[in-house]
């Protein structure tokens, strides 16, 4: 039983408390009303949204980019892609570009010459590209495999008769839109003509380009990173040479602190204007044919089909075959037909038509 010193105590907390308990209850009730109101009308739905999206600004979704594999956020995956041509003859020297892409190609053209095609994803920020030069067909086929913007000045007759063939080619020439190129005064033609990432983005927004889609490579995991080698040729090879002859030949050497390869041309470390080195993650080299269609001595590369291809990554090779159907991207498999794994990062493609180029 309770005392009388009790009920008095308890009716004195009452006394003193009742506006407290009273304003306590009202906020219950009107809780209550509140998630009945919700559960009505689905709110709880609206709430869940909100704290999903926080969450998501806080940890955005990632996932790999088409382009080069590096892990990026869910709306940047496919972004889209930047193709221009870049002159390699000396008289160009250095260029502006191929230390920042995220995937060069190198083939050669008339003369024994290379050109290079040069990647960008569509968020770059890059000054100068270039020097800009003409399309060849080939490079043409690749980069429509991409969905890129492909930027050049002028090209070789095969080649912009098929730029006007391909339905939809994302197509940027210097001899129909000036605007978006530059002539450097320090340059003699041709090897003066310029880019820039900013040119290119508004060139894409004009004509409402922003994605680019493709079938991109398979790329090794973080989690896979004891498993490197496994597969490889050789799991020690650290120097690369291809042979295209005189200044354009190449060597890479592979450094153990980057993971990556450093690019040499001729005897010397090849740097961009602005003294970047020129360093690679992946580095493949494939063979095809080449056929001379003018007399000018301009070439013809068989994109499509099959061919050897070697790819390199983590101071490791893999051999294996590169294949392609018309407008699509390359595909690089093992002798299986399994995908050759890449390394996420940036990969450079030398283009070789003679077995004998193909290192050893």
């Amino acid at each position: 039983m309770h005392s009388r010193e009790d009920k008095i105590t308890f009716e004195s907390f009452l006394k003193r408390s009742w506006p407290t308990l009273l304003f306590g209850a009202l906020v219950c009730v009107g809780i209550s009303f509140f998630l009945f109101e919700l559960v009505l009308n689905g709110g709880f739905q609206s709430i869940n949204a909100v704290v999903v999206n926080a969450v998501e600004e806080l940890h955005p979704p990632a996932n790999r980019r088409l382009l080069d594999g590096v892990i990026v956020d869910t709306e940047k995956v496919n972004n889209i892609v930047f193709a221009s041509m870049i002159d390699n003859s000396p008289d160009a020297w250095p260029l502006s570009g191929p230390a920042e892409a995220n995937l060069v190609i190198e083939a050669p053209v008339e003369g024994g010459i290379t050109r290079l095609m040069v990647v960008f994803d569509g968020g770059t920020e890059l000054d100068t590209i270039g020097p800009v030069r003409s399309a060849r067909p080939y490079f043409v086929e690749w980069a429509d495999a991409l969905s890129a913007v492909y930027a050049h000045v002028g090209g070789s007759p095969t080649a912009l008769d098929q730029i006007k063939k391909i339905e939809d080619f994302r197509d940027l020439n210097e001899f129909g839109h000036p605007l978006r190129f530059t002539r450097s005064p320090k340059r003699f033609m041709p090897h003066n003509a310029f880019t820039s990432a900013e040119d290119l983005q508004l060139f894409s927004q004009i004509r409402e380009w922003t994605t680019s889609d493709f079938t991109s490579w398979v790329y090794l995991n973080e989690t896979d990173q004891p498993m490197k080698g496994e597969l490889a040729t050789s799991s020690t090879h650290d120097e690369i040479r291809i042979p295209y002859g005189g200044p354009w030949s190449v060597k890479w050497t592979y450094d153990t602190e980057t993971d990556s390869y450093l690019r040499y041309q001729g005897t010397a470390v090849q740097k961009d204007i602005d003294g970047s080195e020129v360093y690679a993650k992946n580095v493949v080299v494939m063979l095809t044919s080449a056929t001379v269609v003018d007399e000018v001595g301009r070439l013809n590369l068989r994109t499509t089909g099959q061919g050897r291809a070697i790819l390199f990554h983590d101071g490791a090779r893999y051999d294996g075959s590169w294949s392609r159907d018309a407008g699509e991207w390359i595909r690089f498999t093992d002798e299986n037909g399994n995908d050759l794994v890449f390394t996420a990062g940036k990969t450079w493609i030398s283009v070789v038509t003679s077995e004998s180029m193909m290192p050893k």
